[in-house]
């Protein structure tokens, strides 16, 4: 057990009591008066001492014998009891998560996900990538109402749909997301390797909120997939002659119209329109199957090697420039949506761009909206595959 920040002990008129301070207060977490041994306990956990060591302290201060210690020990856990029921005690213990009777499971690649919430918004977006159960990688709950506690750190990320919080290793080590009041969200609690998810909803759980859950949950699923060497990039794709061919580019470069293109001319299949994610298996890069897919509805629950990855840009005039190996892997970093909210997360980013350089064919493509820019591309691949 340890003290959870925001308590201090105070003497009130000669009285020792615990004091909530900050977040707190307004988590309405009540003062606590203490009486003498309460007190020697509670400066007992400050100094990190456990259950043991602090009864072998309280015999020797009232003098009772060395066989009152295990009943001395009960009473402390007792008394830790109490105070974790008023928010005052954290556990050291890691949370367990585990599957229930009404678990779903679903899965891309190699992240196994089991999924205890809503039947419906399970059905609606993942029922088509469902498996059996087993060991997975990410744990979802979600929970009715606020979190009784909240835990506050460092902002890391702040706009006008989402904040990041990085709680840091004191708190739990935990990211906490928040979300404009109309996601119907009040929290979402992801340990920063990705392994557990607390989501927080209100109740009752309206229809409309459902894809905004889903939109909020990607965060969480890029958390864990990253951490599982999965990296996920804005791209559109089309499946050519067995591989994924990869488009990317800013917001109005076109790849959803290229992608278009290729499918109008070539009857090439769209995987994804919006986010693709790629691991490298055996050697070589391979996609999977991602149910996020953007406003473009279209994904695929299937995996296809790598094809290559090619950046758009518009242009009069169709052009393919051939890009070095720094810009290769500094075209491919700026266009991944993995977390990169600390130097540790975007070298994450980074070093996966650099093994993939020499992996897979990119290039950056200057081209017109018109159905010769997917011509000329196809011939290009063509050619690149012989």
């Amino acid at each position: 057990m340890k003290p959870k920040d925001g308590f201090i002990k105070k003497n009130i008129c000669g009285i020792p009591c615990l004091l909530p301070y900050g977040q707190n207060i307004a988590d309405h977490i009540p003062e606590l008066k203490l009486n003498s041994t309460a007190s020697i306990v509670w400066d007992l956990i400050c100094q990190g001492m456990d259950n043991e060591e602090i009864a072998k302290v309280l015999c020797n201060e009232y003098g009772t014998g060395s066989g009152s210690i295990e009943a001395v020990m009960e009473d402390i856990a007792e008394y830790e009891n109490l105070l974790l029921s008023y928010g005052i005690l954290e556990d050291e213990k890691p949370c367990t998560y585990t599957s229930t009777t009404h678990t779903k499971y679903f899965q891309t690649g190699s992240l196994k996900i089991a999924f205890d919430g809503p039947v419906t918004i399970f059905d609606k977006y993942f029922k088509k990538f469902a498996c059996t159960g087993g060991e997975c990688q990410q744990y979802i709950r979600f929970h009715k109402g606020c979190p009784r506690k909240h835990i506050n750190g460092r902002v890391i990320i702040r706009n006008e749909t989402i904040s990041v919080i990085d709680t840091g290793n004191t708190n739990g080590n935990y990211y906490i997301f928040t979300f404009p009041s109309e996601y119907g969200i009040y929290e979402m609690k992801v340990l920063k390797d990705g392994s557990a998810v607390d989501i927080y909803c209100t109740t009752p759980l309206c229809k409309e909120h459902e894809n905004y859950i889903f939109h909020a949950l990607r965060f969480a699923f890029l958390i864990a997939a990253q951490q599982h060497g999965m990296f996920v990039i804005h791209s559109a794709s089309i499946l050519y002659k067995g591989s994924a061919w990869l488009f990317s580019g800013c917001s109005g470069m076109g790849k959803s119209t290229h992608t278009k293109l290729w499918n109008e001319l070539y009857n090439t299949p769209v995987l994804n329109g919006d986010l693709n994610i790629i691991s490298i298996k055996d050697g070589l890069p391979v996609t999977y199957g991602l149910p996020w897919c953007g406003t473009s509805g279209v994904f695929t629950t299937a995996s296809y090697p790598l094809g290559g990855i090619i950046f758009l840009g518009k242009a009069p005039v169709n052009t393919i420039k051939q890009l070095s190996a720094d810009e290769k892997a500094l075209s491919v970093m700026q266009r991944l949506v993995s977390p990169s909210w600390s130097e540790k997360l975007l070298q994450k980013n980074l070093d996966f761009a650099e093994n993939i350089v020499n992996k897979t064919y990119i290039c950056m493509f200057h081209c017109t909206k018109e159905p010769e820019a997917a011509s000329d591309m196809k011939n290009t691949i063509d050619k690149l595959l012989g």
